[in-house]
């Protein structure tokens, strides 16, 4: 039987005298001399062992050469029968790629799973994008790696950034490709991860493809399906509303054909709705830009855009208290309508709660404003009254603002006004629609309908109840589920850096991130340094140690 002798973790070569001496690390693996002196040094006067992945103890001043020799080892591969034909070693030049083992077995398994191919998707080129910008790009055609069933070739994918890599090191040895997206995800928090499992999750629903990982600015991007025709763009002719021309109050056949379009654009907006909370998730904001057409005219939520939306939706909060700590209501007022302004409709629950979490204290009295499924109705309505009467509702909450400095009788004035400017643009036709909508607009969460009661509402525009014996209530969320809000999420949080009062915010994701883990490792060298805590030794790997010790 033909004797194997040991050999490096690292580069694989029989271990020698000469080329592959054979150093003992301070957890007790052998890793050649030559592969220690190429592995990263992230920190000084320690190492990770490439077998076992602990942070030990070592001398970059003094080099391997300071590290103890396996002796039996060399005893074994030099004590071999001469004629025994060794293998052509293999200089040590060149990269090496490696998947390193920092995290469990389960952590690597469900991940594996949303990980695309570094060429399955091919990044269109554009400008500076910063964190809060979509990239767009495609799947290449006939592309072997395209392992999804659903991905199309040449098929138009949005891209938004996620994580970056903790540690970019220009060493001979580095981490492969799934080791980089294992790293990034690793290294950012479990309320993170758990959130980009929800979304994750929304393959169907949603279009997302999955993870993809950009190797020349090192960064981890969510993947989902784009399509050219957003609800604006694909109905130019709605930019004013169905009826936002209507001054007379009279319906006529011309305007009840749009209404007919405008149901079938809210049908599909609600359904849309609908899917995303049957997955636990709530938007907490929506615009136009939120929504796209596929290729059969159905309408889906972009998630992508959606996740963009919320993180500018966050810098301008930021920038608009300009390091203050407390607002009163007229100032709430003001940054409300410039949201609306800007066609990103935040609910009133929601926008209270992302100003607390950036540490604002409020004059109104938020106790009692919770966020759930209901407040994505708000949202909702907004976007229906943006296709049925056009730009007129962001400047009745505009003039809302001006003449209240009471931020309930803002938004209670502004649904009074949605509510004049139905009647006269109707008049007397679709009640139930003009009292719903209305009722969408409601401060209070609970006092609002259900999406489900608005889809039906809509329907009824176009089916009569009595005709309709398709409609069933068994689908419908499950509204005292919980819920998690993607703009109050991780996801949307900002590295930020405030100087002056005002946001710089950063393409890398993980400078915030990567700040508790980096001390953590900086708490244990020194701890290493000041010999208050203990490297592993020897005695902590005996079955690794012995006479034909191989360093696995």
């Amino acid at each position: 039987m033909e004797l194997q002798l040991p050999e490096c973790p690292v580069c694989l070569q029989t271990y020698d005298s000469d080329q592959a001496i054979p150093r003992v690390l301070a957890c007790g693996h052998t890793v050649c001399e030559a592969c220690i002196a190429l592995l990263p040094q992230r920190f000084s006067d320690t190492i990770r062992c490439p077998a076992c992945t602990q942070l030990v103890k070592y001398s970059h001043l003094q080099g391997p050469s300071a590290l103890p020799k396996n002796i039996d080892l060399l005893r074994l591969c030099l004590g071999q029968d001469a004629d025994y034909q060794k293998p052509h070693k293999r200089p040590i030049t060149g990269h090496y790629e490696f998947l390193p083992r920092l995290w469990s077995d389960q952590f690597y398994s469900f991940w594996k799973e949303w990980v695309l191919p570094n060429d399955g998707v091919l990044v269109e080129p554009s400008g500076d994008e910063d964190f809060c910008d979509v990239v767009h790009g495609r799947i290449p055609p006939s592309s072997p790696s395209v392992v999804r069933c659903w991905m199309k070739d040449n098929q138009n994918v949005s891209l938004v950034k996620i994580a970056s890599l903790s540690f970019v090191n220009d060493s001979m040895f580095s981490f492969s490709y799934m080791g980089q997206i294992m790293d990034c995800l690793n290294s950012t928090k479990e309320e993170k991860r758990h959130e980009l499992g929800l979304i994750l999750r929304q393959c169907k629903t949603c279009g997302v493809y999955g993870l993809w990982y950009d190797l020349d600015d090192h960064c981890l991007y969510l993947v989902c399906e784009r399509w050219g025709c957003g609800l604006l763009e694909k109905n130019s002719e709605l930019r004013n509303g169905v009826v936002g021309g209507n001054e007379d109050g009279l319906v006529n056949s011309a305007i009840e054909d749009e209404i007919f379009c405008f149901a079938m654009m809210g049908m599909e907006i609600c359904k849309a709705i609908i899917g995303l909370h049957s997955e636990g998730l709530v938007s907490g904001c929506l615009a136009p830009s939120c929504f796209n057409f596929d290729g059969l005219g159905h309408v889906f939520v972009d998630l992508n855009e959606m996740l963009a939306m919320g993180r500018k939706i966050r810098r301008s909060l930021v920038e608009s208290v300009s390091g203050r700590r407390r607002i009163d209501d007229k100032e709430m007022g003001i940054i409300s309508t410039n949201l609306i302004k800007k066609e990103a409709y935040l609910s009133p629950e929601v926008f209270i709660e992302l100003l607390q979490k950036e540490g604002i204290e409020l004059v109104c009295d938020s106790s009692t404003y919770s966020v759930g499924y209901g407040s994505d109705v708000w949202s909702l309505a907004c976007v229906l009254l943006r296709l049925l009467i056009g730009n007129p509702f962001a400047e009745l909450h505009m003039r809302s603002a001006k003449r209240h400095s009471d931020y309930l009788e803002v938004y209670a004035e502004c649904r009074d006004e949605v509510r004049s400017l139905l009647e006269t643009k109707l008049g007397t036709n679709f009640v139930a629609l003009q009292r719903i909508l209305c009722e969408c607009l409601n401060f209070d969460l609970k006092n609002r309908p259900l999406v489900a009661d608005v889809w039906k509402c809509i329907r009824e525009l176009i089916i009569k109840p009595q005709f309709d014996f398709m409609v069933s209530r068994e689908g419908s969320v499950n509204e005292h589920n919980n819920a998690h809000c993607l703009v109050l999420g991780e996801l949307c949080q900002l590295p930020k850096e405030i100087i002056r009062g005002s946001l710089a915010v950063k393409t890398d994701e993980s400078n915030r991130e990567n700040v508790d883990h980096v001390g953590d490792d900086k708490d244990f060298i020194e701890g290493l340094s000041g010999s208050t805590v203990k490297s592993i030794n020897l005695q902590g790997h005996l079955d690794c140690i012995t006479g034909l010790a191989v360093g696995v």
